[in-house]
């Protein structure tokens, strides 16, 4: 072995010019292969070369960013950018190249760095977006990135812009909506909306929302479906890019700090569409009267189960404490109930007290009904003196 070595020390020795030289040029071609790659992906036409790249560069002309170079936001250096042309040339590369464009770049000098300091712009015609919010603060536990937003799926999606880098309102649905309840968004409506201040036409009448947000009408009670899909996350997404391993393995936290806050995978690579919209009002014959207008019978009621007294105990009826129900005396229908409602109602019979308690019961009813104006009568009684007293004070 020792033989070996020094045969091959004085091999290499005999011919260490050659090897010298043969190094030399070998160096020189990296060094030549470097300078013309650093200078030609300065141009957006080097990133052609690669066939799968002719949409990213077209929208990429049609975009606001047309004036920018690739490498000013995307991460590649000499290195990985011929690393990436050796992968092309010979067939191992992907079709999915991971344009990872990290915050820095984006809030960088001659950029966008007075971005997170312009505090809340407009997007779209009744939306108001603040970027200080979603890119300083934690949301649903997920720290977010510009490309959160600014996604790279909106280049295959005529439909949603033409502009390279634009926001894809898509993404943002994924974090309003998954979870929520029906006709509800996770920060409410009035966080990107506002309040509305205009009056609007529906079925041909004009509506005015003022009003309504006065008694704290929600939003869910007209507009009862505004979003299509649920966001769901199947578990074949999963395995299109991992072969074992399974996401229960993680968190939900830490699944999206690793694909979201990490690696800026966007959101649709793993979660299904989720679609927003005024598709569905309430119908006229949905709508529950009492969702707006207090119950007419609140006050009979309270007096039944013997609560909303002032300076007095709870004192239910005896009735009420046997789980009688209103319509266990009230049997009787009126062929008519209050003179603006044109309904028929149910009364009071005596003869219901007899169907439970036997004949002469229905004396009761008669205590009742005397006991009843008595009340009335010394309420009747101490009105008339508080108002008389008042009278008096105002004169």
């Amino acid at each position: 072995m020792i033989g070996f070595v020094r045969d091959l020390f004085r091999l290499l020795g005999r011919h260490m010019r050659v090897l010298a030289l043969y190094l030399g040029i070998f160096i020189l071609f990296l060094v030549l292969v470097g300078g013309v790659v650093h200078f030609k992906m300065k141009n957006a036409e080097f990133c052609t070369n690669c066939h799968y790249m002719e949409p990213y560069v077209r929208h990429w002309k049609e975009s606001k960013h047309a004036d920018v170079t690739c490498v000013k936001c995307h991460d590649y250096g000499v290195g990985s950018l011929t690393l990436a042309a050796v992968r092309y040339w010979t067939g191992t590369f992907t079709t999915r190249p991971k344009g990872n464009v990290r915050d820095e770049s984006c809030l960088s000098s001659g950029c966008h760095e007075l971005r997170l300091l312009s505090g809340k712009s407009q997007f779209k015609k009744n939306i108001t977006f603040d970027h200080t919010v979603h890119l300083e603060k934690v949301l649903r536990g997920e720290k977010l990135r510009c490309t959160s937003c600014h996604n790279q799926i909106v280049q295959y999606d005529e439909s949603v812009s033409q502009g390279h880098m634009a926001v894809n309102d898509k993404a943002c649905f994924v974090c309003h909506f998954k979870d929520a309840g029906q006709g509800e968004a996770i920060t409410g409506c009035d966080a990107c909306h506002g309040m509305p201040k205009t009056t609007v036409e529906h079925a041909g009448f004009k509506f005015d929302h003022a009003p309504y947000l006065k008694l704290n009408v929600q939003c869910k009670e007209c507009h009862t479906k505004i979003v299509k899909g649920d966001g769901a996350v199947p578990e074949s997404k999963c395995y299109s890019c991992h072969v074992e391993r399974s996401r229960k393995d993680v968190t939900r936290e830490q699944l999206h700090a690793i694909h979201v806050t990490d690696n800026g995978i966007d959101c649709f690579r793993c979660h299904s569409d989720i679609e927003h919209g005024n598709f569905q009002m309430v119908s006229s014959l949905d709508i529950q009267c009492e969702d707006c207008h207090v119950r007419q019978h609140n006050g009979p009621r309270q007096l039944y189960m013997g609560i909303g007294g002032r300076d007095t105990l709870d004192m239910p009826s005896a009735m009420f404490a046997a789980q009688v129900s209103c319509t266990g005396c009230h049997t009787h229908l009126t062929p008519q109930g209050e003179p603006l409602a044109h309904q028929a109602k149910k009364e009071a019979q005596r003869a219901s007290c007899v169907t439970c308690h036997g004949e002469k019961y229905d004396l009761m009813f008669d205590n009742w009904l005397e006991g009843s104006k008595k009340v009335l009568a010394d309420y009747a009684t101490y009105l008339g003196a508080v108002k008389t007293t008042a009278s008096g004070l105002r004169g």
